[in-house]
């Protein structure tokens, strides 16, 4: 098999307290020979849990290894504990990679960088074809130069340090302005970052049009400040594990919000919501009083929240009644048919006040929905589907509960 390249081209390696030997990471990489390379240099499952002061000396003497082939890389992927283990391209990599599409740098704990920012030399590492960019903050603000042709980025990981003599803050205004320059990007995901927002802007920052923008794990300011200052069109925002109490000002025609909780005012945060396709996933905070805020029987439909939604998927979410689901879906499809004519007498200028739902998708863990409500669904939304897990471990299927399959 050792004369075969091609069984060798996706190189697995691991920098856990049981690493891959640095002896065998060398043999594979000569017996690959000139193919195109997938490397994953990656800490075992399970093997995040504990403190591993000797992980960034691991991954120096593997990156090193690494470092003559990166040329040939398809994909290079690092996983690791700490920011400080991370390579950084300006410093570790050098010359062309022009094989390279998809490069990760991702980390599980901010702990400051490798070398302060001045200690880098631009311009000897270029990866022209590259189109995937998974990176922490750190090495993002650094080499962001390097990265300019890519089209999807997440951006992850960082929190000032108290333990460096430099100012290691991250500028929020200062990332924005590195990403206007970006000219292929298409998807942006923030993650996980503390900004520093003392160095306020007046102008606002144009980014190119965007397919999906994903927030996770930041801070309701943070949501804010980003639609305030940019200026973005956007057809698809993911919200995961946010603050949302205060935030409004949001424009997409698909919205997921995931891992919202309780005490998150979810009712204010989609009342003003235009978009058509709204996805719950695990979210405490959608209840009853989200639902009635959306039924609303106003005459006039003033009072009618997410006024355009007419697809919704709700998945693992525990706090909401079918029988509020359903008021819903009914006064929403009573209001709208009052205004649509079967004749051509329709007048554009004065449509529905609010969209009947088209699509409706309740999967995961849920409540139980009766046959024959079951059945009125199916009769007034166009498509539905129901498959939620009841807490017994039973499957309830568009009405019919499904008896756990005995163990073999």
């Amino acid at each position: 098999m050792s004369t075969v390249p091609v069984f060798w081209s996706r190189v697995l390696i691991l920098i856990d307290a049981n690493p891959t030997p640095l002896l065998a990471i060398q043999s594979y990489l000569e017996w690959t020979r000139d193919v195109p390379l997938d490397v994953n240099v990656i800490r075992k499952p399970g093997a995040f849990d504990e403190d591993d002061p000797d992980e960034k000396a691991r991954v120096k003497a593997v990156v090193d290894l690494l470092g003559s082939h990166v040329h040939r890389c398809q994909s290079l992927q690092f996983d690791v504990l700490y920011s400080s283990s991370l390579p950084s391209p300006c410093r570790d990599f050098h010359g062309r990679a022009p094989e390279l599409e998809k490069l990760e740098l991702k980390c599980r704990v901010d702990d400051g960088g490798n070398n302060p920012p001045d200690t880098f030399e631009p311009g000897t590492f270029l990866c022209p074809v590259l189109q995937t960019l998974v990176i922490d903050a750190r090495n993002f603000m650094i080499n962001a130069w390097t990265f300019m042709n890519a089209n999807s980025i997440k951006i992850s990981r960082f929190s000032p340090s108290e333990s460096v003599d430099y100012d290691d803050s991250l500028s929020f205004h200062g990332m924005l302005e590195t990403l206007q320059e970006f000219l292929k990007l298409r998807s942006l995901t923030l993650s996980d970052i503390d900004f520093d927002f003392s160095d306020g802007s007046a102008h606002i920052f144009p980014l190119s049009p965007l397919s999906s923008l994903t927030f996770e794990d930041l801070t309701v300011d943070t949501l804010q400040e980003f639609f305030d200052v940019t200026s973005v069109h956007t057809g698809s925002i993911t919200i995961t594990r946010c603050s949302i109490d205060t935030f409004t000002n949001m424009s997409c025609t698909q919205l997921t919000l995931g891992e919202i909780p309780a005490e998150e005012n979810l009712t204010e945060f989609l009342k003003l919501w235009e978009g058509q396709d709204l996805q719950l996933d695990n979210c405490p905070s959608f209840d009853d009083s989200v639902l009635d805020m959306m039924s609303k029987a106003d005459p006039l439909g003033v009072d009618f929240g997410a006024t355009n939604m007419n697809e919704l998927t709700i998945s693992d979410c525990h706090n909401f009644s079918v029988e509020a689901l359903k008021a819903m879906v009914d006064v929403r499809s009573r209001t709208a048919s009052t205004f649509e004519l079967e004749d051509d007498d329709w007048d554009d200028l004065d449509p529905s006040p609010v969209s009947r739902i088209g699509r409706l998708i309740v999967v995961g863990s849920g409540p139980l929905i009766l046959p024959e409500v079951a059945k009125w669904f199916q009769a007034n939304v166009e498509i539905f589907h129901w498959c939620t897990k009841l807490p017994d471990g039973r499957m309830c299927r568009d009405g019919v509960v499904l008896e756990r399959q005995e163990e073999d």
